[in-house]
Order: C-alpha cells, then structure tokens, then sequence
C-alpha cells in the first residue's frame, strides 16, 4: 500500500521552491515499494523490498518550465514538510504550462534501488 504525504518545499538540483510559490499551498508526496516474493530454503515465504517509488505533484504560481529534466537525465530532488526531510532521490521533472491560469504543473517521479 502507498503512504501519502503532504510537502511544501521542493529543491530541485540548485533551485528551491518553497511555500509562498505553491498554488494549494503544498503538493503531493507519493511512496510505494517494488517488492518481490521468494521461498526461503525452509520453505518460509520472505517478502523483499526492491525499490522504493516516488512520484510527486504540485502546482506553482507563474512559468517554470526550465526546471524540467531531459527524458535521459535524472536531477538531484529533495521533498520536505517545513524542517522535515521526506525524500530525497534522482528523479525526472516534468513542467508544464498553463497560459490561462498562470500556474506550472510539476510532475517528479523517481526510484530508489535497495
């Protein structure tokens, strides 16, 4: 089962982007795991973590579309909810613009291999 947490900052390489810039005031931290099953030798099932699946959505006042990432190369990303780290992981940025509202939609999505 995912775990859903609320953020409002975002860094993505050396750009930050904090509250004053969200739309809702915060966006949407994704968490979900890949995980694979085996047979232990004692015959026990064992359940083992893989990845851990991030994907993030927010919305900021204004354009920003310079802050996407090419579909081949990952930024370094860091979440957080006021001083509290929720993630930090390589990921891909997707950024687009809304003309008639003013507002940049953002889309991260990243994994990391355990």
């Amino acid at each position: 089962m995912a775990s859903i947490f609320p953020f409002n900052t975002v860094s993505i390489d050396d750009s930050i982007i904090g509250p004053e810039f969200f739309v809702q005031g915060r966006g949407v931290l994704l968490c979900s795991g890949s995980d694979r099953v085996f047979v232990g030798p004692s015959g026990e099932i064992k359940l083992l973590r893989t990845a851990v699946l991030h994907k993030a959505s927010f919305q900021t006042h204004g354009k920003h579309p310079e802050l996407s990432t090419e579909s081949s190369l990952g930024a370094a990303i860091s979440i957080s909810c006021g001083s509290t780290l929720l993630a930090s992981f390589s990921g891909l940025v997707s950024a687009s613009y809304d003309a008639a509202k003013n507002t940049t939609t953002f889309i991260i999505s990243g994994i990391i291999y355990e």
